[in-house]
Formats: structure tokens, sequence, C-alpha cells
């Protein structure tokens, strides 16, 4: 509306108006109003051009300028940093620009607000291959695992490629003749002779020894001959070596050690293989000597309880005193054969 004369004009031109002695004249443009939008997103702040304004936070702001109303749809995001680490063989696609690197190196890729950051080291690929001979088996350091049977194995580790060519050789060769040793994974097997007579020991009826040696030549090698200069015994008996057995009578050279041997028998029975009575009531009497000990501790232990009592006495009745049957038996036949003895 033009305030010289009221009037509203919708287009453009010229227009004049005279009052008095002036004659006022309009030089009209008229521009069509609109409204201009504009969605920005940015990262942490956003200077508009419109009106030279700086925001950080997110909203819709408007700014009329001449007929035309700017409008400013804005999105503030906060930036930040991803960084990865990666060792990688001979080269390396970078998921997040899908590039490929074949160089070590730190690399940088903006995406929105996010910086990403590659830190690359690129190892170059090698295989390395080891030959090993072993007896039964093979532990691998490489992987720690134990293996058995021959073969080609692999294990990959980082960027090398480790490759064992393993032989496995049976240690036991099955032949009890022999010594089996492992010599450098090599398996070794010893012939195994002490006395170099031709036979192993395993078959050797006397390892480390002769077997031919006979100094008595009874048919019975030295080594398994306890009386070796004795030809007619290959034993000591009761007797010993050089004595034939029955001959030791009395208290004589030969009494001390049938007495010994008696001594240390189970039971008197033992010592009945030959003398005379003599030299059987020596027996008699070392054992009559230990089973009258014997009665004795078996009267201190018949104090125990019931029980315990029972058996011991029923064991004293049967081991112990004259009315045993088979002292009987051996006073009688000692009696016998002192008998025999002075008839003679």
């Amino acid at each position: 509306m033009w305030p010289i004369n009221s009037q509203t004009y919708t287009t453009g031109g010229t227009y004049t108006e005279v009052i008095g002695c002036t004659t006022h004249e309009l030089v009209l443009t008229i521009n069509t109003s609109g409204t201009n939008s504009t969605s920005i997103t940015a990262c942490d702040s956003y200077l508009w051009p419109v009106n030279n304004q700086t925001y950080t936070t997110s909203g819709t702001y408007t700014e009329v300028v001449g007929c035309t109303t700017h409008e400013l749809v804005l999105t503030i995001n906060t930036s930040g940093t991803n960084s990865t680490s990666i060792t990688a063989c001979d080269s390396y696609t970078w998921p997040v620009n899908s590039q490929t690197y074949t160089t070590s190196g730190t690399y940088t890729e903006v995406i929105g607000c996010t910086t990403h950051e590659l830190v690359l080291t690129i190892n170059t690929s090698g295989t390395n291959s080891t030959s090993i001979t072993a007896c039964d088996s093979y532990l691998w350091p490489v992987n720690s695992q134990t293996y058995t049977t021959s073969g080609t194995y692999t294990e990959v580790i980082g960027c090398t490629t480790h490759e064992l060519v393993l032989t496995i050789s049976q240690l036991n060769d099955g032949d009890a003749c022999t010594s089996d040793t492992c010599v450098n994974g090599v398996p070794l097997h010893t012939f195994v002779d002490a006395d170099n007579d031709g036979v192993c020991d395993a078959n050797d009826n006397c390892p480390g020894f002769d077997d031919n040696l006979d100094t008595d030549t009874d048919g019975t090698a030295d080594c398994n001959d306890l009386c070796p200069n004795d030809p007619n015994k290959v034993a000591p008996g009761l007797c010993g070596c050089g004595v034939a057995e029955g001959s030791c009578d009395g208290a004589g050279i030969h009494g001390p050690a049938m007495v010994a041997s008696c001594a240390t028998a189970t039971t008197p029975w033992s010592c009945y293989h030959g003398g005379v009575s003599g030299q059987l009531r020596l027996c008699w009497s070392v054992h009559r000597h230990r089973w009258r000990r014997h009665c004795r501790h078996l009267r201190r232990v018949s104090q125990r309880p019931e029980q315990d009592r029972t058996w011991h006495l029923r064991l004293r009745r049967e081991r112990c005193g004259h009315r045993h049957r088979r002292h009987r038996r051996l006073r009688r036949w000692l009696s016998e054969r002192s008998e025999q003895s002075r008839t003679r």
C-alpha cells in the first residue's frame, strides 16, 4: 500500500500521484514471497551461512531474508575416533573403505563424524620345513602334539607355515637277544652276550660265565653246580660237598653243619634224611628247645580275652607237650634207632 494515496499495488510498475504542486512517483517492484528449507547433519557444530550463526545442538532454525523465509533442520552428532590394530600376512583389505594395503602403516578414513584409524603391520609369509626321524613317537614342539606314525604334518603360526616330515621307526624288534636303543632317532639293536660264548644272555643258562666249564666233569656246568669239585653231587645236601649223603654220623666235623640245618628247619622232620640216632638226638634237642620256648610264650598269651585265648589254648594242645602224637612218634622212632645202634 502506497501511503501517498493509500493505494495497494500487487504488480510492479511506475505510479504517480500529484498533490498540490508536487508530483509523487512510485517505481514499484513486487516480489513473490517463499520459504527455503535445508536439512543439515553436522559434527559437533554448524555455521549457517544464511545468518552466519553457529549452532551446537540439533533443532529447526528460521531466518527471513527479503521475501524468503529460510529454514534450517539441523542434526548435530558428536565426533569420535575408532582405532584398530591389524597384523596380516602379505596384504590386508580394510572393510571400512574396501581398500587393500600391502605395506605397514597408519591409515585413516572419515565416515560421518567418526574417524576410523587402521594401524597395520604387514608380514611376509613363509614356510619352515623340518625332517625328523624318531623311535616309536615324536613330540613336535611347534604345536606340542605327539605323533606315532610317519607322515607330513603342518601347523600355521602367524605368517609361517611349519611343516614336519616325520619318519617313525619301531624301537622294539621283538628279539629277546638284543638290547634296543635309539641313537639319533634310529633304532639300534645290539646282540647281548656277556660271556661272548655265542649264546645270547636271554637263552644262556650261565650268562656271564663259560657254559662249557665243568671242573668235576659231572655234566653240570660249574655256574649251575654248587659242588663244582665233587663229581657225585651238584648241591651240598646235609653232609656238604665231597661227603656222600648218609655218611655224616655223630657230632664230628659234619655234625655242626647238620645241627645248624636242623636249627633253621621248619620242623624236626626235615632232619630225618641220614645219619644215626646220635645225630638225630642233636636235631631233636635243638627243636625241643625251640618248641619249649614257643609253649612258654603260649602260656603267657593265654591270659588274653576269651576269643583269643581259646585259639591259643587249642594251638598249645596241638603243638606243645609230650601228648602231641608227633612227639610220641618221634621219641618212639629215636628209641628204636638207638637200640639198633647198640646191637651193631
